[in-house]
C-alpha cells in the first residue's frame, strides 16, 4: 500500500470517468487484496506485471501517469520515463515529487494521502481540453530533455568527477 494504489482506486471510485479508463500496470504483495477490495471499480484495466516495452507503450498512449505514492521516494524512474514520452504526471505534493516536476506545467500535484484531493486532481486532469493538455505534454518532454536525459546527466556526472579531482597541477 506504500505506492498508494488503494488511494487511487478510492479516488477513481468517487469521480465521473468522463470516458477515461484507468490502466493499472504492475504487481505487489497486496495486489490480490486490493483487486478484491475494488472488484466493482468500473473502467479499470488490471494488466498486472508487463514487459518494459508493453509498459512504455501504455505510458505513451496514456493521457496522464498517476503515482499516488505514500512513500518518500528518491527518484521514481517511472516519472522520467513518462516525461520522456510526453505524458504529464499526477503526483502527491510530498517528498521529492515537487522538486522533480513543475505543478501546473508538466504535472498536477495533489495533497499526499488525500483521497478527495486526488479525486479533484483526477477530475481536473480528465477535464483538461486538448490544447492545454498538449502544452502539459510538450512541457513534460522539454523537462525530460533539459534535466533528465542521458546526455544531460552524463555531462553533469563528468562535471562532478572533474570537480572532485580538484585543479590539475
Amino acid at each position: 500500500r506504500i505506492k498508494g494504489i488503494d488511494l487511487l482506486l478510492s479516488a477513481w471510485h468517487i469521480i465521473e470517468h468522463q470516458g477515461f479508463r484507468l490502466v493499472i500496470i504492475g504487481d505487489s504483495l497486496e495486489a490480490a487484496d486490493i483487486r478484491r477490495q475494488f472488484a466493482d471499480a468500473g473502467d479499470v484495466d488490471w494488466l498486472g506485471p508487463q514487459p518494459r516495452e508493453v509498459t512504455m507503450a501504455e505510458v505513451r498512449r496514456s493521457r496522464w501517469l498517476v503515482l499516488p505514492s505514500r512513500w518518500y521516494e528518491g527518484f521514481p524512474v517511472v516519472i522520467a520515463e513518462a516525461l520522456q514520452q510526453g505524458t504529464p504526471v499526477l503526483v502527491s505534493n510530498h517528498g521529492c515529487f515537487p522538486e522533480i516536476v513543475e505543478d501546473g506545467n508538466n504535472a498536477l500535484l495533489f495533497p499526499a494521502n488525500d483521497i478527495p484531493g486526488l479525486a479533484r486532481t483526477l477530475s481536473l486532469a480528465m477535464a483538461l481540453e486538448s490544447t492545454p493538455w498538449e502544452a502539459f505534454s510538450d512541457s513534460a518532454r522539454q523537462l525530460y530533455r533539459s534535466r533528465y536525459s542521458s546526455d544531460v546527466n552524463y555531462r553533469r556526472l563528468i562535471e562532478i568527477y572533474s570537480a572532485a579531482q580538484g585543479p590539475r597541477p
